[in-house]
């Protein structure tokens, strides 16, 4: 069997790189009012002469394609064509404009555009971001710890204006404290623009536990005393020697009674990481 063998090939270029999360995609950075030069080269053992085209736009037979991008329509699907018009291979130019006011921008908003949450130090961690309206933008959510310790996530889904992703990294041991923070990346496609936003944290800084469960009121055997309980949230780790957690607790007295008599009506409780200053959980309460 003989295989035919086709590759686009762009030369390296300042302000031009390759799109790893996308399949034969390369970004423009657009920072002046020059035209960047992009050179892509069409490689083909069993096709001597090809053709580019632009769509149906024809744009000259050469084994390399010279291009002049600044503006977004000069972007898009570029490919190259065998002479009977089989398509060999494609590239896919995107620009990112580097000055561009806050509000044209695909992220429009300042500030923090990802958050991210966990539940506990298992691994699984949920990532949201806010989008306009407009479906006509593609996005494309990596996280990893390293280059060579990718994280898993599933496809964004939307719910009204709301992202949500969901990640599972695997080499999270629950025993021993992170050494190595994650690092989360949000690609955004609109049209031919392009933008990303990075943030990097390590678990215990986005912590959010689940509310504590099964609250209890009972009575000592001599009715002298009132003891309260509630156990830990079942997402948690059992292993709490490891991952301890802390908790505030909000009590309201029967005010029927007297003063000196006054009973516990009901409590709320809520918990948190005991060694990290991360985010309280809501509010679970006993009535």
């Amino acid at each position: 069997m003989i295989l035919s063998f086709t590759l686009l090939c762009l030369d390296p270029v300042y302000g031009a790189w390759e799109l790893d999360a996308k399949k034969n995609t390369m970004i423009v950075d657009i920072d002046s009012d020059e035209k960047a030069t992009v050179n892509v080269k069409c490689r083909s053992r069993d096709h001597q002469t090809v053709c580019w085209r632009k769509k149906k736009r024809a744009l000259g037979c050469n084994m390399e394609l010279n291009l002049k991008v600044k503006e977004q329509v000069d972007g898009g699907n570029f490919t190259c064509h065998s002479d009977n018009g089989l398509i060999l291979d494609y590239k896919l130019i995107l620009l990112h404009m580097q000055n561009v006011p806050q509000h044209k921008r695909i992220f429009s908003k300042s500030g923090e555009i990802v958050k991210c949450s966990v539940k506990s130090y298992s691994g699984n961690f949920s990532c949201s971001w806010n989008s306009t309206d407009d479906n006509n933008i593609e996005y494309i959510f990596k996280a990893y710890r390293s280059e060579n310790n990718s994280i898993y996530c599933d496809e964004p889904t939307k719910n009204k204006n709301q992202y949500t992703v969901e990640c599972r990294d695997t080499q999270t041991c629950i025993y021993e404290e992170e050494d190595q923070s994650i690092t989360v990346v949000l690609h955004a496609i609109q049209l031919h623009r392009y933008e990303n936003y990075t943030m990097s944290f390590m678990l215990r800084e986005i912590t959010k536990p689940d509310p504590p469960q099964e609250l209890d009121i009972n009575s000592t055997k001599d009715n002298k005393h009132i003891l309260i309980h509630w156990k830990y949230p079942k997402t948690w780790c059992n292993l709490h020697s490891f991952f301890p957690l802390i908790f505030n607790v909000q009590i309201t007295k029967d005010k029927r009674t007297t003063e000196a008599d006054k009973n516990i009506k009901s409590f709320c409780v809520q918990a948190r990481d005991k060694f990290f200053n991360s985010t309280w959980s809501e509010w679970s309460c006993y009535k």
